[in-house]
């Protein structure tokens, strides 16, 4: 535990020893206090999106911490990702959302396609894909919206797994499939993704993570125009921005 310690202090000083303390005492409190205290099931709403959650007689008493899966309805939640998935997504759409989260946005993305249209989703976090399993189950969109246990690329860092993932399949960057809209929220994956894959979808829609610029330049060298860029920077910080692209198409 030492050793392990000391490389992580090695690798990102005093800041990487606090953030990796943070995530083993939120662990602990997810994987073993918050069972045994004993959870209830709730229904909460996320922009709109009914979403099954567990709340705990814990969730508002513990210091620094915070429920890796939110427990309090938003009606902002993911508000830059929905207004987009509902401007570009058409009826029979094929959609593929990398960094699935809770299912928010693959709902969303599962409604607006229609009958005939479908949902595929990649998720790294074993909580998360349990979660977005229930909420595709409790919006009736199984039929349409298939869920991926599996990291595209290098996993990426999840907020809604504190404990680690084992076993964690990864897809390779040529093997995404084709699709109409790409919605994607990869924790900074973003960019090996866009540069790396040989899918080539009509829109895509993606978050960026400090590195905006070389996102825009990848998307621009592709044969994309930027239809419009959403700048959350100073919103939610992390350097972020929302970039929908829309790919020419030859005549």
């Amino acid at each position: 535990m030492i050793r392990k310690a000391f490389q992580v202090f090695r690798s990102g000083g005093v800041s990487a020893i606090s953030k990796k303390a943070y995530y083993v005492y939120c662990y602990a409190l997810e994987a073993y206090v918050r069972p045994l205290v004993g959870v209830q099931e709730a229904v909460i709403l996320l922009n709109g999106v009914e979403v099954p959650v567990t709340r705990s007689a814990l969730d508002d008493q513990l210091p620094f911490y915070t429920p890796a899966v939110p427990v309090d309805s938003n009606p902002s939640y993911e508000a830059a990702e929905i207004e987009a998935i509902r401007k570009y997504v058409q009826p029979g759409d094929h959609v593929v959302v990398v960094g699935g989260g809770l299912g928010v946005t693959a709902t969303v993305a599962a409604q607006a396609a229609g009958d005939d249209g479908r949902v595929t989703v990649f998720e790294p976090s074993s909580t998360a894909v349990e979660v977005c399993s229930n909420t595709i189950r409790h919006n009736d969109l199984e039929d349409r919206v298939w869920i991926e246990h599996a990291s595209v690329g290098e996993p990426q860092n999840s907020c809604f797994t504190y404990g680690p993932q084992d076993d964690l399949r990864r897809i390779p960057y040529d093997r995404l499939p084709d699709a109409d809209v790409y919605e994607m929220d990869c924790e900074g994956e973003e960019l090996p993704i866009l540069l790396n894959m040989s899918a080539r979808p009509h829109v895509v829609l993606v978050e960026t993570h400090g590195n905006h610029d070389q996102v825009h330049d990848v998307l621009v060298d592709h044969g994309y125009t930027i239809d419009s860029v959403i700048d959350d920077r100073n919103e939610i910080g992390a350097d972020r921005t929302h970039i929908r692209a829309v790919r020419q198409v030859d005549s």
